[in-house]
């Protein structure tokens, strides 16, 4: 993966690479602003129909009982395990403009606006 440095306005109005350390300290601010003001909001709704997909939950299920007061229960007479889906519909996303950030970054001579996936993979490259 490219190195890549952010940038910042100094006092004579310049463009400065940011040194690791002043990324690392960026990144501590980015977390602690998400966690004030957070962009991306996951609400529960009562009923089913929510924004995000349905998250389905697939597992086994016991089979029907078999008992005997005369002889061991046979394992061909038992029922066989089923399988359940169960699907979970209940979760909204909403994202909010609080607290947006524009970086800037310098990648073989050009300049461009970082995605926020990109601020995320700078921030998860530092930890």
């Amino acid at each position: 993966m490219a190195s890549r440095n952010l940038l910042y306005v100094d006092d004579n109005n310049d463009l400065v690479e940011m040194s690791s350390a002043e990324m690392l300290e960026l990144q501590k601010r980015m977390i602690y602003a998400y966690s004030v003001a957070p962009t991306a909001v996951l609400t529960q709704v009562s009923g089913s129909g929510a924004n995000i997909d349905a998250m389905s939950d697939t597992r086994k299920q016991a089979g029907a009982t078999s008992q005997s007061s005369t002889a061991f229960v046979a394992e061909g007479s038992t029922a066989e395990p089923g399988t359940v889906t169960v699907s979970y519909d209940k979760v909204n996303l909403a994202y909010t403009t609080s607290g947006v950030v524009k970086l800037l970054i310098l990648e073989h001579l050009f300049l461009y606006i970082m995605t926020v996936m990109e601020v995320f993979s700078v921030a998860l490259l530092l930890i």
